[in-house]
C-alpha cells in the first residue's frame, strides 16, 4: 500500500493454510476519521472455526496504530507497522488475532491520527490445524521510488504444531487483481505472463527502435522470453531471451504507420502484447514512402481526431515531386520497384489455389479460379496479412482489417459482369493499404477500389478503366497515383475520382490523365473522355472534410466538377457538402465543355482559390460573369482572355 510516487509493501508467509478455496474471507472498506479515537471498519462473518482474524489498514501519511479490537475476538495483536517517508508519505500496519468460533466479528476498530485510511478485515483458514500462535519469522519489505530499494522488514507466520494432519499441505498463495495463484504447495497455478510494461518506440529512417521492461507478474512461471512483431511488414517475428530489453526493426517504409508490438511468454504460453504505434521518418526511395506529414492543424475530419487515416496520414512526396504531374511511370506500379532491383514482371508470381499464404507465411484466406473464366478470386481474412509480387488475374476481396497490398499486379480484364471492384473492400474490414501495384480495371469493374473501408492506394498504376477508378468514402487518402489510358465501358459515367459521400478524405499529388489522343492535341480529338477527372455526385450521404491538392488534371468533359449545392435533395435524401477545398491543382488544357463545373458555397465551406492554375503557363483560373467558367492563357505574359469554345479549340 503506498502513495504515487513511493510503495509501502510486505511480503507475508502463512503456513498451515487450507488448499482448498481462497484462503481469506474479506472485506474492505474506506474509512475517514479526524480523531485518534477508534476509527470504525469493515466487519465479516466466518463459517469456520479456529480461523486467524487479521486487520490491516494504511494512511496517505505515516501515521501510527494502536488499539487494534473487534468484538470477536477482540484485541488484535499488532504484529508490524512500517512508516515510509520517501516521497509520499505512506504508513500501513497489520494486527491478528485467535477467533474459535464462527460468527460476526464486529467491527475492526484502531487509533489512527490522520483522517484518510483504508481499512482491511480478513479470516485464515488453517489447514485442520486449531493453532493460530502468532511468531515472528525471517521476512523482507521493500519501498518503490526511483528505484527499488530495500526497507524495514518484518512479517509474521502461523506456527503449525507438529507435521500436517492427514491431507493437510502447506500451501502459499499470492493474488496481485482479482484471482489467488498457488505458488507454492499443492498444484501450483501457471498461466501466462502480464504484458511487458513501459514500451517506448523511436522511430528514425527505415528502422524502429522499441525498449520495455519485464511484466510485474509472471503469473507462476518465469519470462522465458519475448515476441516482437510490426505490422504491416513481411519479416518473420523476432524472438528473443528473457534477458532482452530492446530491439531494433529494420528495413522499413518511411511514412508508414505501424503497429509495434512485445509480448511475454512463459511455460504457459505468450501475454497479451503492450502495443505502440509509430511511423518512421526519412527520404523517400522507390518503394518507400516519404515521411509523415499529417493534415495540416485546422483540419476537422473525423471530429479533429487524429486517426493516422485519411488526410492525416499523408506523406511528404519524392525529391524533385511538385505536383502530380511529374508523377508517372518511373514512379507508379510496381513495375519501377521491380525495375530498381533489377527485375521484370516475371519476378511476380501468381498465388496458388487453396489456402492463401502470405508474405508472412501464415495461412490468410482463400484462392479460388473460375473454371469457365480463368478468373483468379483472392480472399483475405486474417487481419494484418501481408500480400506482395503477386500476379492476380481476377479480383481480391479485403475481409479482414489492416491489410496490405504491396508491389502486385492485379488485372480484371478476365471478370465478366458488371458494378465489381478489382479490389474489394468493406467498411466492417477497414485499413486497407495498397502501394505500388499495377491495377488493370477491365470492363466488368465500377471501379478499383468502392467508397468502403477507409482505405489508403499510393504510388500505383492504374489504366484499362471502363468506369471509376477511385470511389472515396470515409478515411480515404489517394495520393501519389497514376490514372490514365481509360477505355470507357458504353455509356459510362466515368471518372478518376468520384465523391458521393464520407468524412476525413484526402485526394494529393495525384496525376489524373484522362485525355487519349495526341499529347498536344486541341479538344476535338479527344477520343475517350472521362465525366470529370474528379466527380462531386448526387450524393448517397453527407460530405465533409475533403481535400483535393497538388494534382494535375486533364482531359474529360469537364476537368473538374468541383463542389456541389449544399443541402442537395437526391432520390436517397438530403444530404449536405461542406469544409472542401481545392488547393494548388494543375489543370490541362483538354477538355470537352470546360474545365471547371459547379458552383461553389462559401457559406457551405468549400474553397478554391487562385492557387489552382493551368499547368502550362501557371497562371490561376478567373472567374467571368457566365459563373464557374474560367479564362486562361497558353502562353505566360499574354492577355487573359475569357474562355470560349473557339479558344480551346471547337466542340467535336
Amino acid at each position: 500500500m503506498g502513495g504515487t510516487s513511493s510503495t509501502t509493501a510486505a511480503l507475508v508467509v502463512v503456513r498451515g493454510c487450507a488448499e482448498d478455496g481462497d484462503p481469506f474471507d474479506t472485506s474492505a472498506r474506506k474509512v475517514n476519521n479526524t480523531t485518534p479515537v477508534g476509527a470504525p471498519g469493515p466487519e465479516i462473518v466466518t463459517t469456520v472455526a479456529d480461523t486467524l482474524i487479521v486487520g490491516a489498514a494504511a494512511t496517505i501519511d505515516n501515521r501510527t496504530y494502536s488499539n487494534w479490537s473487534t468484538t470477536d475476538p477482540g484485541a488484535l495483536a499488532e504484529q508490524f507497522e512500517i512508516l515510509n517517508t520517501v516521497g509520499d508519505d505512506t504508513g500501513v500496519a497489520l494486527a491478528t488475532a485467535p477467533k474459535t468460533s464462527v460468527g460476526a466479528t464486529g467491527l475492526l476498530t484502531w487509533n489512527s491520527t490522520f483522517s484518510s485510511n483504508v481499512a482491511f478485515l480478513g479470516a485464515l483458514r488453517p489447514a485442520g490445524s486449531s493453532s493460530t500462535t502468532v511468531t515472528r519469522a525471517v521476512a523482507t519489505t521493500w519501498d518503490v521510488a526511483a528505484t527499488v530499494t530495500k526497507s524495514v522488514a518484518t512479517t509474521w507466520d502461523v506456527d503449525e504444531p507438529g507435521p500436517p494432519p492427514a491431507g493437510g499441505i502447506a500451501v502459499v498463495r499470492v493474488r496481485q487483481s482479482a484471482a489467488w495463484r498457488t505458488v507454492s504447495g499443492g498444484q501450483p497455478t501457471v498461466t501466462a505472463p502480464d504484458a511487458p510494461r513501459d514500451l517506448a518506440v523511436v522511430a528514425s529512417s527505415g528502422q524502429l527502435a522499441a525498449a520495455w521492461q519485464p511484466p510485474y507478474d509472471d503469473r507462476g512461471a518465469p519470462v522465458t522470453g519475448y515476441t516482437v512483431t510490426v505490422t504491416p511488414d513481411d519479416a518473420p517475428p523476432l524472438q528473443l531471451g528473457a534477458g532482452a530489453r530492446s530491439a531494433t526493426l529494420t528495413g522499413l517504409n518511411n511514412g508508414v504507420v505501424y503497429t509495434l508490438t512485445v509480448a511475454a511468454r512463459n511455460t504457459a504460453g505468450p501475454s497479451q502484447p503492450a502495443e505502440q504505434i509509430a511511423a518512421p521518418a526519412g527520404p523517400w526511395v522507390i518503394g518507400s514512402v516519404g515521411p509523415l506529414v499529417g493534415a495540416p492543424d485546422w483540419w476537422g475530419g473525423n471530429n479533429g481526431v487524429n486517426n493516422g487515416r485519411g488526410a492525416y496520414g499523408m506523406t511528404e512526396p519524392p525529391t524533385g515531386v511538385t505536383s502530380g504531374a511529374d508523377l508517372g511511370p518511373d514512379y507508379c506500379g510496381v513495375l519501377p520497384v521491380l525495375t530498381a532491383q533489377g527485375r521484370g514482371y516475371d519476378h511476380l508470381t501468381k498465388p496458388a489455389v487453396g489456402t492463401l499464404i502470405d508474405a508472412k507465411g501464415l495461412p490468410s484466406g482463400a484462392v479460388t479460379v473460375d473454371a469457365t473464366t480463368g478468373s483468379t478470386s483472392v480472399t483475405v481474412t486474417r487481419p494484418g496479412a501481408v500480400l506482395q509480387y503477386l500476379d492476380i488475374v481476377g479480383q481480391v476481396f479485403v475481409r479482414a482489417p489492416n491489410v496490405t497490398i504491396r508491389y502486385c499486379r492485379i488485372n480484371g480484364r478476365l471478370v465478366t459482369g458488371s458494378g465489381k471492384y478489382l479490389v474489394s473492400t468493406q467498411d466492417a474490414n477497414p485499413g486497407l493499404v495498397i502501394s505500388y501495384c499495377e491495377l488493370i480495371c477491365g470492363q466488368a469493374m465500377s471501379a478499383a477500389l468502392p467508397p468502403y473501408g477507409g482505405y489508403t492506394a499510393r504510388y500505383c498504376d492504374l489504366w484499362g478503366i471502363s468506369n471509376d477508378a477511385f470511389k472515396v468514402g470515409s478515411n480515404a487518402l489517394v495520393e501519389y497515383n497514376w490514372v490514365h489510358g481509360l477505355e470507357k465501358a458504353p455509356g459510362a459515367h466515368a471518372d478518376p475520382v468520384q465523391w458521393t459521400a464520407g468524412n476525413n478524405i484526402a485526394v494529393v499529388f495525384n496525376r489524373l490523365d484522362c485525355f487519349t489522343g495526341p499529347e498536344n492535341a486541341p479538344s476535338p480529338e479527344v477520343q475517350d473522355f472521362a465525366n470529370g477527372t474528379l466527380q462531386v455526385g448526387k450524393m448517397t450521404g453527407n460530405g465533409s472534410w475533403f481535400l483535393m491538392t497538388d494534382n494535375y488534371c486533364n482531359g474529360a468533359n469537364y476537368v473538374i466538377r468541383v463542389g456541389n449545392v449544399s443541402p442537395q435533395t437526391t432520390a436517397k435524401g438530403v444530404f449536405t457538402t461542406e469544409h472542401a477545398y481545392w488547393y494548388r491543382n494543375r489543370f490541362g488544357r483538354q477538355f470537352i465543355a470546360g474545365p471547371v463545373y459547379n458552383s461553389i458555397q462559401a457559406d457551405a465551406d468549400q474553397v478554391f482559390d487562385d492557387t489552382n492554375v493551368w499547368h502550362e503557363s501557371g497562371q490561376t483560373y478567373r472567374r467571368t460573369s457566365q459563373g464557374w467558367f474560367y479564362s486562361h492563357v497558353v502562353t505566360a505574359g499574354e492577355p487573359v482572355n475569357d474562355w470560349t469554345p473557339v479558344s480551346m479549340g471547337a466542340y467535336p
